[in-house]
């Protein structure tokens, strides 16, 4: 009686360890470190068992058909997926996200007041904040932004600029202070080499502290970045995950309250 109940319990466990793989696909654009690192966060923080694919290895997966598919990356975010799964991007900002509800992004974008929040910690002075924006998502968080300093106290200005030469115009009209600060936005269409050329030799010329979204572009000469974790973008995914499938409803654009900031020691005001 004792070994059929042990085969039975284990019976159990497998068939609900298959059923939840069935219910969750993971699939990574290349072998990228950032997504290696979303990934395992994702990984530690879901409750279920899942399917994952690398397109490196399987450049053209099929039959995944889950309930819910976590796609790291814009080449698998662009892929065909079925429309009654729900999809959730990850480090994907270059791809549009589906116009249905069951389409989630967790977004590079830390919530508007944890970025004021964020800002505040770079230039405790700061009352000015010019956010240029090119794509339709980054414009409607900037629209957000902007409605948040507007009540708090901040003048923010919010411009489109279409191409590097609209950007170029709209820092020339740009009135400057001793309490102004640039954000350059995770935004795939304006982070380019012209355009943070033009914004670095900007920001130099008149003291303005070029705030970047990544580590990485302070490097390059940005004086500080604002900047949400690979890991906690996976983490976010997975709590999306699992909420979906306990029958709950997770939110379209999936933001951060938490942030790590980078400072250029070179920079203008270093910490």
């Amino acid at each position: 009686m004792v070994r059929f109940t042990s085969i039975f319990i284990t019976l159990i466990l497998v068939f609900r360890t298959s059923a939840y793989a069935e219910d969750v696909a993971a699939v990574l654009s290349s072998n990228s470190s950032h997504y290696q690192k979303a990934y395992e966060a994702f990984r530690k923080n879901l409750k279920q068992a899942h399917l994952l694919v690398n397109l490196a290895a399987t450049p053209s997966p099929k039959n995944i058909n889950h309930k819910v598919i976590v796609v790291f990356g814009a080449r698998a975010a662009r892929l065909p997926w079925p429309e009654d799964s729900s999809i959730i991007l990850v480090l994907a900002p270059g791809a549009d996200l589906p116009n249905r509800p069951t389409a989630h992004r967790v977004s590079m974008l830390p919530q508007p007041r944890a970025l004021f929040k964020a800002l505040q910690m770079v230039r405790p002075d700061m009352n000015h904040l010019y956010l240029p924006w090119r794509t339709a998502a980054v414009g409607i968080y900037a629209e957000q932004v902007a409605r948040i300093g507007k009540k708090t106290g901040f003048n923010v200005l919010a411009i489109q600029v279409k191409d590097t030469a609209a950007l170029a115009t709209s820092l020339r009209a740009l009135k400057t202070n001793n309490h102004q600060v640039i954000w350059l936005p995770p935004d795939p269409k304006l982070i380019e080499r012209t355009s943070f050329q033009m914004l670095k030799d900007y920001c130099k010329g008149r003291k303005i502290p070029l705030i970047a979204p990544t580590a990485s572009l302070v490097k390059a000469g940005a004086d500080a970045s604002v900047s949400i974790s690979f890991a906690e973008s996976g983490r976010l995914a997975a709590k999306s995950v699992n909420i979906i499938l306990s029958g709950g409803k997770s939110e379209r654009l999936i933001h951060s309250s938490t942030f790590s900031i980078t400072y250029n020691p070179a920079g203008i005001n270093p910490p």
